[in-house]
């Protein structure tokens, strides 16, 4: 088995594989140590994926919020124009 594998799978290098034959328990351990290291691949390259999914969510989310808020304050815009351009009651109107 390398020395040096696990070692090297903590510095992040990912296809590390241990190759082991001597048919005892240290080459089941090294057959163990080969499947963790897959698995593990496998679980970076998904967290990977999510992690890209969820940026461009955010930046939806964002583009989202931003556009909403342009809405609401040309409604407030609108709302307060056309507050202007109504007759507003005078002393003396009646109601």
């Amino acid at each position: 088995m390398q020395p040096n594998a696990g070692e090297e799978l903590a510095r992040g290098k990912k296809n590390v594989r241990a190759e082991v034959h001597c048919g005892d328990e240290v080459e089941l351990l090294a057959g163990a140590f080969n499947r963790m290291v897959s698995d593990l691949a496998t679980s970076y390259d998904e967290l990977a994926r999510l992690n890209l999914g969820l940026e461009d969510k955010d930046v939806s989310v964002s583009v989202d919020r931003h556009q909403g808020l342009i809405h609401v304050v040309q409604q407030g815009a609108q709302s307060s124009a056309s507050g202007r351009n109504a007759r507003r009651p005078r002393p003396g109107d009646v109601h």
